[in-house]
């Protein structure tokens, strides 16, 4: 069985072993790719690292937008703690 190929590789087509995207030439079955398969392939590596980095850009600033919110709450609590609003002990209101 061939081995996946990683991010800078491709599959060839002929006998699926990996082959490096920019290669014009398979090493192992010697089949050629057309100067239009070798930039759709790069041009999909590409769109997949987008694709990639926007996911974690998006998770980010939830992380971000959840902390500002916790920390928010978190200074309010402590904030009715020192004011004797909330009692420290049972962490309820008096």
């Amino acid at each position: 069985m061939p081995a996946k190929p990683g991010l800078t590789e491709r599959a060839c087509p002929h006998c699926r072993e990996p082959v490096a995207a920019t290669a014009s030439r398979c090493p192992n079955c010697r089949a050629e790719f057309t100067a239009e398969d070798v930039q759709r392939t790069v041009s999909a590596n590409v769109q997949g690292i987008l694709f990639g980095l926007i996911c974690l850009s998006l998770l980010l600033m939830a992380v971000m937008w959840w902390q500002e919110r916790y920390d928010a709450a978190a200074a309010a609590h402590l904030n009715g703690i020192e004011n004797g609003t909330i009692d420290p002990l049972t962490d309820q209101p008096k």
